[in-house]
């Protein structure tokens, strides 16, 4: 694979759509457009007149791109792709954008361009033969991800993010990969190679002058250091262990507005007086967790603040924070419903339903139904097909209705146990817990040879190998086999 060569493939989905995408990407990108893409009213350039019976991109030259050399960053040009090539459209043209970056401030570290037209995909699949026809060679799958770990845009850990986002199928799941792309894991493990450089880096210095007894770092110092940062692996490693895990416990939040019934839900579910229940608006404020098991399945549900539209920094405001925190983390929603409220805003539901959608599958729940069930009438509120979970009723008071709604969740919950992920997507979590492992294990050796005395060389060796570990979890270190692991789960042009 031959990075100098310029790269081209559609990166919009394989389906009809209002626009179409086609991304390049490789040194000789200026070069590619010059031949394909005529740029309209740069500088004060017009559209150069193509000759009678020329439709070849290489038979006449193209003016305006070319002067996106003489720009500093980015630039957007209007104007029109021609065809050519072995394409049915040749001789034809179509209306596109030029989104430019010229150097290596792009995504892959490499000049690059994304063009925009009508998202017809005879149109767009036309654009990627003109363009191979111009010049550039078709990206293999992750290519472009690949492109940038390669010149130092992402690290691996971000480039399997890359993936997570492209393939996540909820909120949560794009949630987590996002975050793995901002670096929650790439960060801190950065933060403690640069530590044990700098240590080995002691160590070393006081092999080069061991004659003049110069001691660079003392032993207690370093022995201190390297505990500090065993134990933050470890940590590390037992988050890898947890959050990676298929299995992990679905999670269930319990929303409303103050005085729904949410806590008193949650403490009657779990046998035990978990949250405090008052009659006074605004009691719960942090968000409380009770694991629910059956013989089954478990579950962990969670109380959270009344819904309410604060605007100060008093601490029920602050809590509202909490609360869009917790639902983003939701595998499944209950909205708590008081079914003996007089003043059932049923605007405020709708809209209240549309936004909880948009976090995870969503179940009503008519709370304090302690007298006679509602009619079936009463649960129509909801409107069909608004909720994914439908509806049910429930008095903490009735056993009977706490074991519906415990079955209606386990239900909707087995469908979904599979597919529940944490903080760290599972493929970065396979990858990583090895290196950490050994990680952890080469300190632990530098330690117990620090404690008999051992030779400085022995302990260097050690902390050396801890570096490389450290290093293959963010790619600093990597084989082929690695990175055809990582990039072969890539569709073409991301």
């Amino acid at each position: 694979m031959d990075w100098h060569d310029t790269i081209v493939a559609a990166s919009s989905p394989p389906a009809p759509s209002v626009r179409g995408i086609v991304r390049l990407s490789g040194p000789g990108l200026l070069h590619v457009l010059d031949r394909l893409f005529v740029a309209h009213g740069v500088e004060g350039r017009s559209w150069p007149k193509v000759p009678d019976g020329q439709d070849s991109p290489s038979d006449h030259p193209r003016q305006g791109i070319r002067q996106a050399q003489e720009l500093r960053g980015a630039a957007v040009h209007r104007g029109r792709v021609q065809f050519a090539g072995p394409t049915a459209l040749a001789g034809r043209w179509v209306d596109a954008w030029c989104y430019l970056w010229p150097d290596n401030r792009s995504y892959t570290g490499q000049p690059s361009a994304e063009l925009h037209m009508i998202g017809a995909l005879p149109v767009v699949q036309a654009v990627v033969s003109t363009a191979i026809h111009c010049g550039a060679r078709p990206a293999r799958p992750g290519e472009f991800t690949l492109r940038a770990f390669l010149s130092g845009k992402l690290d691996l850990a971000q480039a399997e993010a890359v993936l997570g986002v492209i393939e996540a199928e909820t909120e949560r799941e794009l949630h987590t990969a996002l975050r793995q792309l901002a670096g929650n894991l790439s960060h801190p493990v950065r933060a403690l190679r640069n530590e044990l450089i700098e240590l080995v880096a002691h160590v070393e210095a006081g092999l080069d002058f061991v004659e003049e007894d110069i001691e660079f770092i003392e032993v207690e110092q370093l022995r201190s250091s390297l505990e500090s940062i065993r134990i933050r692996l470890v940590e590390i490693l037992a988050q890898l262990d947890a959050r990676g895990k298929h299995d992990m416990l679905p999670r269930v939040v319990l929303v409303g507005k103050p005085n729904a019934g949410k806590s008193s839900l949650l403490n009657a579910l779990s046998g035990a007086d978990r949250a405090i229940v008052t009659a006074q608006a605004g009691t719960t404020r942090d968000a409380i967790t009770a694991r629910i098991c059956t013989p089954e399945l478990a579950f962990d549900l969670v109380d959270t603040a009344g819904l309410e539209e604060l605007s100060d920094d008093s601490p029920r405001a602050l809590a509202q924070h909490q609360v869009h925190h917790q639902l983003r983390s939701a595998d499944w929603i209950v909205l708590c419903v008081d079914a003996q409220a007089e003043d059932l805003d049923r605007g405020w539901l709708e809209q209240c339903l549309a936004q909880l959608r948009t976090c995870a599958p969503t179940t009503i729940a008519w709370t304090k139904c302690d007298g006679e069930l509602p009619s079936e009438g009463a649960d129509s509120v909801h409107l069909e097909g608004r909720t994914e979970g439908g509806s049910v009723r429930v008095s903490v008071h009735r056993p009977e209705t706490l074991r519906a709604l415990q079955e209606h969740l386990l239900s909707h919950l087995r469908s979904i146990q599979g597919h529940v992920r944490g903080e760290m997507l599972q493929r970065t979590a396979v990858r990583c817990r090895g290196e950490l492992a050994s990680t952890v294990e080469c300190l632990e050796q530098a330690l117990q040879a620090l404690e008999s005395g051992a030779s400085q060389e022995l302990i260097a060796a050690d902390l050396r190998w801890a570096i490389d570990g450290l290093s293959g979890v963010i790619g600093e270190v990597h084989t082929e086999d690695i990175l055809d692991n990582v990039f072969s789960r890539f569709c073409i042009g991301k």
